[in-house]
């Protein structure tokens, strides 16, 4: 259903179960400078920068969706900072009347694109941070590039962002550097959330081995400090929480609970297909629409929707804007 706001010219997107769709995950491209576990095949074919609309094009259907009652823009990838137009993007997004511009990354390239940066409107970045061991970190992403991550974690901080780290808890890899994580993003005054693996696409083979669920993150967190769960919104992917310490963090827990009954976000990706959920394999163009069929594809999204979480994703992480 699409209503229209009393107070803006702006409609709402709402679904048959009476959520409201305002947050896009953008991705710009499937490639990447890394070789996550849990993201990256070791055969991968990239092909957005060659099948990608472009940056016009793209943009427009984001005016469209904006128009249509989405508040906030989060440019995912692959990795967002390797697309050759990633600054322009950030630039011309920054001219929509959305609440907040925000991007993901792995934060390889980040010290070095923060002062092309500041001339947009964006303020928030969350970062990828697996291991703050340069070994671990290696083994995880294929790269031995955690100072240049730490630095621009630094550069970033320096120049007043709102950072938020991204760490993907895997047992026998990382599980057992949880305190120093938090002690990390306390002594930088930074939230972190621990992501639970989710059984997507090459995940799925290291699932059984490595799962390392939200209930032992919060066991093993529990043996160093007390914990108390804190509010937040009703459509947060994260469960908020803080220490005695004051370091504050947040649990995705997509595999053991879900938030698909409260979900508020669509995924476009580089081709215009837009998707209700990470985990369906097919969405619908919104390429070259009239106005009229813009908004009917839009309805067709809205009932596609689930409710609950879908059993697996065979695509990759990176070729689904995760």
């Amino acid at each position: 259903m699409i209503k229209s706001a009393a107070v803006s010219s702006r409609s709402v997107l709402v679904d048959p179960h009476g959520r409201t769709i305002r947050k896009l995950r953008l991705s710009l491209l499937d490639a990447c400078n890394a070789s996550c576990l849990y993201c990256m095949p070791e055969k991968r074919l990239f092909e957005s920068l060659q099948r990608g609309l472009p940056i016009a094009e793209l943009l427009e259907i984001v005016a469209r969706l904006v128009h249509y009652g989405i508040t906030t823009v989060r440019v995912t990838g692959g990795e967002p900072t390797l697309h050759p137009d990633f600054i322009e993007y950030m630039q011309r997004l920054s001219q929509l009347p959305i609440e907040r511009l925000a991007f993901t990354t792995n934060a390889i390239r980040l010290h070095q694109l923060l002062p092309q940066l500041e001339s947009t409107n964006c303020r928030h970045i969350n970062i990828s941070l697996d291991s703050l061991q340069e070994s671990g970190f290696k083994r995880i992403t294929g790269r031995a590039a955690l100072e240049a991550v730490l630095a621009g974690i630094d550069a970033a901080l320096e120049r007043g962002y709102t950072i938020k780290l991204n760490c993907v808890l895997m047992r026998h890899l990382n599980d057992h550097e949880i305190p120093d994580f938090l002690a990390f993003a306390h002594r930088k005054g930074i939230e972190i959330r621990f992501l639970e693996l989710m059984n997507i696409g090459i995940a799925g083979d290291y699932f059984q081995q490595h799962y390392f669920s939200a209930a032992e993150c919060l066991a093993a967190i529990a043996l160093h400090t007390t914990v108390t769960r804190l509010p937040s919104e009703l459509d947060a992917t994260a469960i908020q929480y803080q220490t005695e310490q004051g370091a504050r963090f947040g649990i995705i827990a997509s595999e053991s609970i879900p938030f698909c009954q409260h979900c508020s976000r669509w995924r476009l990706l580089p081709n215009g297909e837009l998707r209700a959920c990470l985990f369906q394999s097919d969405g619908i163009s919104l390429c070259a629409c009239s106005p009229a069929e813009f908004e009917e594809r839009l309805h067709t999204v809205l009932r596609r929707k689930p409710t609950e979480r879908l059993v697996r994703q065979e695509q990759d992480m990176y070729q689904i804007g995760g």
